[in-house]
């Protein structure tokens, strides 16, 4: 009879670190000041520590900075906030990785929610929240 052929999987390894295995992902960040919009990216195949490094430096750059333009508010933080976590999610469920053969891993350091920096977004948001609370008080 004939044989099913299956098709063969890729093994990434970082380009960071050089370790495996690791997940081709891409992590974002944006930074909206006014009417000047800025975008970053970092892809392709990351290990489990250099991912999570990189998605908690983009996203704390994000919640920092994305939030000072109308766009930024409403579109290009939170649309790159919720493309950050599920490409994280993708590198969480890989294994620890195996020695690196390109240097050093990246460092993840805290938590984005022990970083104060990703607080700064409280500022726009709360601007925003007493503009509707002014809108409603006034209109009822």
């Amino acid at each position: 009879g004939e044989r099913a052929v299956r098709p063969r999987q890729t093994v990434f390894l970082c380009r960071y670190c050089g370790a495996g295995p690791a997940a081709d992902v891409a992590f974002r960040a944006h930074r909206g000041l006014l009417f000047v919009l800025g975008f970053r990216r970092m892809d392709g195949p990351m290990c489990r520590v250099c991912g999570v490094a990189v998605h908690r430096a983009l996203t704390t750059h994000t919640l920092c900075w994305g939030w000072w333009s109308p766009l930024s508010l409403f579109l290009f933080g939170p649309l790159t906030l919720v493309r950050n976590l599920l490409a994280v999610r993708r590198v969480k469920r890989l294994p620890e990785p195996g020695p690196g053969t390109l240097g050093e891993r990246f460092d993840p350091g805290r938590p984005v929610h022990r970083r104060l920096r990703a607080y700064i977004a409280l500022v726009p948001l709360s601007w925003l929240l007493s503009l509707i609370a002014a809108a409603v008080i006034r209109g009822g």
